[in-house]
């Protein structure tokens, strides 16, 4: 399992969320155009390669950070096994993180950073 986290600014422990709760409007449809919208707005494929055989190819590297360490292991388990069953491939431990999950209340200021 490709395992990597960077803890929070906090290192106290907390007490770990026993839910989360994702809200999206009722109309799946365009909810599905948004989200194809922006994964080709996003999405870069090889020349030659299609992007499905690109993504097969391409272990995926999971890094958290923004959580505090039991937080953060618990997420990237969880996306290693949600990624496995896909059937996509997972780097090994150490590896160069190439999916990152940042957890932030200031997402703008991060992102202007």
């Amino acid at each position: 399992m490709a395992l990597q986290t960077l803890a929070a600014d906090d290192p106290s422990p907390k007490a770990p969320l026993d839910t989360v709760t994702v809200e999206a409007p009722k109309d799946h449809k365009a909810l599905q155009r948004q989200v194809d919208a922006f994964v080709t707005g996003i999405a870069v494929a090889p020349r030659e390669q299609s992007l499905a055989n690109w993504q097969t190819q391409t272990p995926i590297c999971f890094l958290v950070a923004g959580l505090p360490r039991e937080d953060g292991e618990y997420m990237l388990a969880r996306l290693s096994k949600i990624a496995a069953s896909a059937g996509a491939p997972l780097g090994q431990e150490h590896c160069k993180p190439n999916f990152f999950v940042v957890v932030t209340s200031q997402a703008d200021a991060l992102l202007k950073a």
